[in-house]
């Protein structure tokens, strides 16, 4: 499987919210990146898996455009603290199978506009 790169451009209602979604892929979450800085920094982006709800990140609103590499945090093996894993006998990345990425923004401000961009592989 090779990475595909999806951009997702939202508008947000006067309310301050707005969905988007990269189309459907097969694969690992490789990063999520924020590349527009018109949205309001009070706000917050989430992004999830469509179908399974898991949350990849949620973020506020950057005056820059920043990419991330998400990894979900996972139990010790004593089911003690959570803590990001170490090692390559672990594997903790976020995945879709079929599935779209969600991108849904809340207090970003009224009809702003945005970009993003989803990679995928």
């Amino acid at each position: 499987m090779y990475p595909q790169t999806f951009d997702v451009s939202i508008t947000t209602s006067t309310a301050g919210t707005a969905t988007g979604y990269a189309p459907v892929a097969h694969g690992r979450v490789l990063s999520l990146q924020y590349g527009s800085t018109t949205l309001s920094s009070t706000g917050s982006i989430a992004y999830s898996n469509e179908v399974t709800g898991q949350v990849f990140l949620t973020k506020a609103p950057a005056a820059s455009t920043p990419t991330y590499y998400p990894r979900p945090s996972v139990c010790t093996s004593t089911g003690g603290t959570v803590k990001y894993s170490t090692g390559s006998a672990t594997v903790d990345y976020f995945y879709v199978a079929g599935h779209r990425v969600k991108i849904a923004a809340t207090g970003c401000g009224s009809e702003k506009s945005a970009t993003f961009r989803v990679t995928v592989g």
